[in-house]
Formats: C-alpha cells, structure tokens, sequence
C-alpha cells in the first residue's frame, strides 16, 4: 500500500493553486482574444469557438491575429512583472514570523488595545492631550494602532540592540503629556528627546558620572527628603538595597543592621542641617556621639538607643555592619558627585531641585548613570522615588484622587540604574494616580536578580501592557513566553490506496501546536513585538521607530544634532 499525507497550516498551498488557476484561465483568455481581434474566422463568433475551431482546422490564424496575440503576451509579461514586484516589496516589508499574526490576538480580541479604547479612556479620565495615550505598533494582521491608555502601566523586556529606545522610549518621551522621568545609561534618550522636552518645560538633567557630560547648573540636596524617620528608612533603603541588594543567607544581619545604621545617622545628619557628607564623617569617626545625641534631642529616643548599640558592639560584628554601611554609600564619597547633591559654600547660587515644584508642571529629568558597584545608581534612585512621592502627593490632592495631566517614569535600565525595591508592589497603585510607570529590562533573569522570583511576578501581574522585543536567549523564560502566546490545531490529511488501485482511504489528524516556537522567540526579528494588553490576547506588532511617523522627528532629529559630541 502506498501513502501520502498532506498539511494543512497557517502555510497552506491554497494561495499557490488560486495563483495556477487563475494564470491559465487568463492564458486562455489571451490566446482566445488575439484570434477574434486578428480578424480570425471563429466557430459561432464566440470566445468558445476560437480555440475550438483551431483545433477542428476550421479557422485559419491570420498574421494580425499573430500581431495581436503578441502583444497581449507582453502586455500580460509586464503586468505579471509589476505584480510580482509589489509583491515582492511587500513581501520585503513583512518578516518570517508574520504568517503567524492571524493565529494571534487581532480585532475583537484586541480591542482593550486599541486607539478607540485609548479614546474612551482619555475622555473618561478629562485627559486633553494630542495623542490618547502611547504609541505602542501596530498589529501585524489587520494594521490595527496599538495603544496604553494614560491610566496603563508597562512592562517592556528588549535585549540590546533591538530597537526598544528608537520605538517606545524615544517616542513616549516626547509624546507625554505632562511631567516626564528618565532614567538610563546612555546618552542616546536623553539627546534625542531633552530639546523637545525643553519646548514645554524645563528639563533637568542629573548627571553625576559625566555619562552626556551635563554641566553641574544645579543640585539636589539629598537629606531634604529626610523629613520624618520613616523617609529616613527609605533612604537608606535605596543605598543598601542598590549596593547589597535583598539580604540573605550570612550576609542577611549586616545588610539589615547597615540600614538601620545608616537611617540614624541619615536622620540626624538632616535634623542638624548637616550636608549628606557628614553621613560618611559619622561613619569614620564611629565613636562620635553627635547624632545620638542630635536623635535624642528631637524626640528619637529609641533611635538613639539604637544608635548607640551599633556603636557598643563587639569589634567583629561593628567592622561588618559599618563597613556594609561605608560601602552603600560610597558614592558619595566622590568627589564630582558631591556637587551634584548638596550646596558647595555659602557662595553657590545654582537652583536646588524641588521634586514638588517639578511635579505640578510638563518639566523632565533626565537621570543617568553607569552600571557597577560604587557608582550613582543610588542616588538615581532616591531621586526617582523622591519624585514619585511627591507626584502622588499632587494627585491626591487633585479631582479623582489622580493627576489631571498624567505624568510618565520612563525607567529604562531599571535592573542597573534604578532598583527601587518597592517598584514590584507599587505598580498597580501608581497607575491609578495619572502616573504611568514604563520599566525597560534586557531580559526577565535581569529582573528576577534584582526583585526576586516573585517580585518579577508581581511586576508583570500588575503591569497592564507587556512587551517582549526580542533579543532574549534564556529558554526557560522563552517556553514560558511561547505557552502565554498560545497554540493552534494543525491538520493532516493522509490518503492510502489499496494494491489493486480500486479502493483507497482518507484520515484526517489534528494536533496542537505552538504558535511560536523557542527559536522564533529567540530570534525575534528587529521591529517586531510580542504585546499583550490586560484582558486581550497576544499579538504580533509592528514597532513603529521615532523617524518613520512621528510629528516630533525634525524636533528629535535636531536635538540629536544639537547634543552629538562629534559636533561640540
């Protein structure tokens, strides 16, 4: 017996077939219309009759009928050309994965992503804007806009290199409505976007380890956020958990007694007016007791009690918990950073930052950093949240509990520039409030390093719109990605015929399959995304880059020239 099977899949050959058809029907057509025009005699004087009569001998083919035919050939050649190379221009601007599209989220199922959703949205919310929210691509199978709305959170994992700042940062910056927080690593966001921004407020950029080379117009007095003990906490959170991140195993005790150590000493260094410096000089000099006397005079008695039992302890347990201390806080130590967060002398006249003042209008800053142990990422931190809080202390002062004009936390580099350890828990909460928070990761282990297993977990749940660009070689995360994308039923037909060819068989087999596979996903082509939105499927997008459509490219192009070292 002798078998053949057939598929049938979202790579069908039914289009090849329509295509053959359809080639031969207009083949006869030619050959049937150049005889009758050529003057041919024809059988009954009907298209029928012509090849009919050719095969009876009954007409005769004129030489005008040659002429005519002829020129329907190349007529026929030159329109089959111009088809077949629109075709392939077409073709140029899909990628291998597309077919995959219509298997995924489109129309309907995506309608919490649309432009139209986005529009409800904003008229709901009073949000008056040029744009109803942001520009994420469009859909691959029906060309349909892809938004998030001005109350969304987002959560983008993009591995270098593949066209996340061109696409969304870079686009998002420039379109926000109200006030606008970067952080980063590289001078590129800031260049592209910070001229554009100027044109509607002013922009601040903190820039502390000369990565765009700001000059030093300005500073940010640190312990000006200590206004209680509990701020104190959460600044000298930002310094231990950026440095040590999450305690654990032996080092657990000397991280969280560093904490504490440095929250005393943060406290008392702002109770006395004190520069942020003196926090170090108290760290040298461990005997002093000029904070917890300072502590106790402002009603911080068991802080001081506290203090003053870190500075009892047995010699081995203090060199462990002042050196994690020393360590966390190193950076300030440097000094061209200190400039940058407290006043140098009586004689400084440069502006102080003011996180509240900021907040109440469409201003940015620009927060940059280098990656690695000892540099300013704390200090980027402690500003984000420094802002953050003081948006959220706006917004509830404003109708609906939520800023009137939303503000945006474009936080790329999160995992190396901005680990705010509360981000995971506090996601949800911000969006409520007009604030959308964008967190840019190279891949999900980069996260899981920095926030643990679950606090990733939280950031994704509570992240309304997830995007994956691809540039991801981690398996496990991929598998876990193709299982979210979903699958499809793939259909095959098999067909036996007996020894004696009179009978012959049909069966028909369907199994499941990924839509998109491990490899697909690991090699994501460049200006493609995978998007889900809450309470939408997933779909394949089209990024769309700042320099194709974006009504701010001639100001982005030349903030970009403006800013190029090449041209200072």
């Amino acid at each position: 017996m002798a078998g053949t099977a057939k598929q049938a899949g979202p790579r069908s050959d039914a289009g090849v077939k329509a295509i053959l058809v359809g080639a031969a029907v207009l083949a006869w057509l030619a050959v049937a219309g150049a005889a009758k025009l050529g003057g041919v005699d024809t059988l009954g004087q009907n298209w029928v009759g012509i090849p009919l009569g050719l095969a009876m001998r009954r007409t005769s083919w004129t030489r005008d009928a040659w002429w005519w035919l002829g020129g329907e050939v190349l007529l026929l050649g030159a329109l089959a050309f111009a088809v077949t190379w629109l075709v392939a221009a077409r073709r140029g601007k899909r990628s291998r994965v597309d077919d995959a599209a219509k298997l995924m989220g489109h129309g309907r199922d995506v309608e919490r992503a649309s432009r139209r959703h986005a529009e409800q949205v904003a008229a709901k919310l009073g949000v008056v804007a040029d744009e109803p929210g942001f520009l994420v691509g469009r859909n691959v199978a029906d060309s349909m806009s892809v938004y998030i709305t001005w109350e969304d959170t987002a959560l983008v994992v993009a591995g270098p290199r593949v066209g996340k700042t061109t696409s969304l940062a870079i686009p998002w910056t420039v379109a926000a409505p109200g006030m606008v927080v970067v952080t980063s690593n590289k001078r590129d966001l800031v260049d592209a976007t910070r001229d554009v921004r100027a044109g509607v407020g002013r922009v601040w950029v903190f820039d502390p380890e000369h990565v765009v080379e700001e000059p030093q117009r300005w500073y940010w007095p640190v312990l000006t956020y200590v206004t209680d003990d509990q701020h104190a906490d959460q600044l000298a959170g930002h310094f231990v958990f950026s440095v040590n991140g999450k305690p654990s195993g032996d080092n657990a005790y000397f991280v969280n007694a560093a904490r504490n150590l440095l929250s005393d000493l943060m406290l008392a260094a702002a109770l006395s007016n004190e520069p942020v410096t003196t926090v170090l000089r108290w760290l040298y000099q461990r005997k002093t007791p000029d904070p917890a006397l300072t502590l106790r005079r402002a009603g911080y008695a068991l802080r001081a009690d506290r203090l003053v039992g870190t500075q009892a302890l047995a010699p081995a347990q203090q060199d462990g918990v002042y050196d994690t201390a020393s360590t966390s806080v190193a950076c300030l130590s440097v000094r061209d950073i200190q400039p940058w967060v407290m006043r140098m002398g009586p004689d400084d006249q440069r502006d102080a930052f003011d996180p509240t003042k900021f907040v109440t209008g469409r201003n940015s800053l620009y927060s940059v950093s280098k990656e690695g142990t000892g540099v300013s990422a704390p200090l980027v931190t402690a500003l984000t949240v420094a802002v953050a809080e003081a948006a959220e202390k706006q917004a509830r002062r404003s109708p609906g509990g939520r800023l009137a004009t939303p503000g945006l936390f474009c936080l790329d580099e999160a995992a190396n520039v901005c680990k705010w350890e509360a981000l995971p828990s506090l996601y949800s909460f911000y969006g409520s409030m007009g604030l959308v928070m964008a967190t840019f990761l190279q891949s999900w282990p980069q996260g899981v390093r920095v926030w643990g297993e679950d606090g990733m977990r939280m950031l994704g749940s509570s992240a309304n719109m997830f995007a994956y660009l691809g540039g991801v070689r981690d398996k496990a995360y991929l598998e876990e990605l193709a299982a979210l994308i979903g699958s499809f039923d793939r259909r095959s037909v098999s067909t036996s015929q007996g020894r004696d060819s009179s009978s012959h068989s049909v069966s028909v087999q369907t199994t499941r399959e990924l839509i998109m596979t491990v490899d697909e996903l690991a090699a994501l082509p460049m200006g493609r995304a995978i998007v889900q939105v809450h309470q939408a499927r997933p779909q394949l997008v089209q990024t769309v880059p700042w320099f194709v459509s974006n009504p701010h490219q001639d100001g982005i192009k030349a903030s970009l020239k403006a800013h190029d070292p090449a041209s200072k």
